[in-house]
């Protein structure tokens, strides 16, 4: 059985330019690397960022735009014809409000990841970094 193509978009939390070049790369490459072959992974950036890189915590405001944001690149990516749709990193800000407004699947990492931590263990940590820590 032949499996088609599909195509995903992943969503950076910040604006076009607000990370590194190399971390730009580095972040595609890990993408990359989780996929199928018969899958086309695309990139884009929100109009309203939520990740600060390098500048410290989002307020409520910025988390807001951030999941309004979400919420219109989800509608974006639902037209361009992708198959699904991912905000990168584990804070799945704005997933319920993008999941609302598109029939593609809207995935978070941070779902995914303590549910698939639930399914392993009965019991498991999370670690989170702080800058100013």
């Amino acid at each position: 059985m032949a499996v088609g193509k599909s195509r995903i978009r992943v969503v950076f939390g910040g604006f076009e330019g607000s990370y590194p070049p190399d971390q730009v790369r580095l972040r595609q490459g890990l993408v990359r690397a989780c996929v199928s072959p018969q899958t086309e992974v695309d990139f884009d950036y929100l109009d309203a960022p939520i990740s600060m890189y390098g500048n410290g915590a989002a307020s409520p405001e910025q988390l807001q735009q951030g999941a309004d944001g979400f919420a219109r690149n989800a509608i974006k990516a639902e037209r361009d014809g992708f198959d699904a749709v991912t905000l990168y990193g584990n804070a799945d800000v704005g997933l319920e409000e993008a999941r609302r407004q598109v029939r593609i699947p809207v995935f978070g990492w941070g779902q995914i990841s303590l549910h698939m931590a639930s399914l392993l263990a009965p019991r498991f940590g999370v670690i989170v970094y702080d800058e100013d820590e």
